[in-house]
């Protein structure tokens, strides 16, 4: 056995190599900060105004802090987890998949490769981790009794990009799995397997111990490259577009974001006892909500950024 020939033949044949390469001048986004703009015009996913400013490469007026880094690191040490698991498993191919495609302008870097043994296929895992211990946290993705288990927005776009991507590579099913970063149950584990029907987007998971199937009815992937390219169209005109989501709330904003399950009691409820003013609060996908006010008109400006 040559050991040193078979770690050389892994290195250069690799299971799965980008058939594009990068052009020069090309804005490529990144399927983490996907956007969509669902059919009742609710914006989804990263505010277009954040991912604007991250591509002409702006100073970020109040950058990440020392818990966002302990969580990313936290998150890559379980996606490490995941891949021994797979080797363990025998379905481990590859890891850390670099691709870009030219027609939709997307950079992406896959998790894990591997094969799926009942079908004899190739397919992707996508690995997140969550707070398992957060009420909020776990209602959403493991669902209730009344309440199907559903992928976060942010987390289901950026896998129905890499489905678009993965289209050229006969790949149609990506894995999202959810580890629960606190450990609190084995259970709070969960898997989520998505792929596409022409522009529609299919989810399956296990709920009360079958396998159901739902459809994303909010969009569709058409609607997601709309939203795409109406950034690429502002980044070509040099336009910074105004923020997708409210920069502060008003009472009545707040009501209704509650009531739609977009604010968490604590929040809702430190208002409700002058604890904090409603103005504090702002909408989640404005990456660090920063902001100023104008003391005469109240008129909220977003300064996520500096130019």
């Amino acid at each position: 056995m040559n050991i040193v020939k078979m770690i050389a033949d892994r290195i250069e044949n690799k299971p799965l190599v980008s058939l594009d390469v990068k052009e020069e001048g090309k804005v490529y986004l990144h399927p983490s900060s996907a956007m969509v703009q669902t059919y009742d015009n609710k914006p989804l996913g990263a505010c277009i105004r954040q991912v604007y400013f991250d591509k002409i490469g702006a100073k970020e007026t109040n950058p990440v802090t020392s818990y966002n880094i302990m969580i990313q690191d936290s998150g890559n040490m379980w996606e490490s987890w995941v891949i021994e698991k797979y080797k363990q498993l025998g379905i481990y191919l590859d890891n850390s998949i670099k691709l870009v495609d030219n027609i939709y302008n997307i950079s992406c870097e896959l998790d894990i490769l591997h094969t799926n043994p009942e079908l004899g296929t190739i397919e992707v895992t996508e690995v997140k981790s969550y707070a398992g211990h957060n009420y909020q946290a776990t209602k959403e993705i493991l669902g209730t009794d009344n309440q199907y288990p559903k992928p976060k927005d942010q987390n289901l776009l950026q896998v129905v990009k890499y489905l678009l991507v993965l289209k050229r590579y006969n790949i149609d099913r990506v894995n999202l799995l959810y580890i629960d970063r606190s450990s609190s149950s084995y259970w709070n584990n969960k898997q989520f397997i998505l792929y596409l029907d022409g522009s529609d987007i299919y989810y399956k998971t296990l709920y009360k111990g079958e396998w159901i199937e739902i459809k994303e009815t909010r969009f569709d992937t058409n609607s997601i490259l709309e939203k795409d390219q109406a950034l690429l169209q502002m980044l070509e005109l040099k336009v910074a577009p105004p923020p997708d989501y409210h920069i502060q709330y008003t009472k009545d904003i707040l009501e209704q974001e509650y009531l739609a399950g977009n604010v968490t009691k604590t929040n809702y409820q430190k208002v409700l006892k002058d604890e904090i003013d409603v103005s504090e609060l702002c909408s989640f996908p404005c990456r660090y909500c920063r902001y100023s006010k104008n003391r005469d008109t109240g008129e909220a400006t977003c300064l996520n950024y500096r130019d």
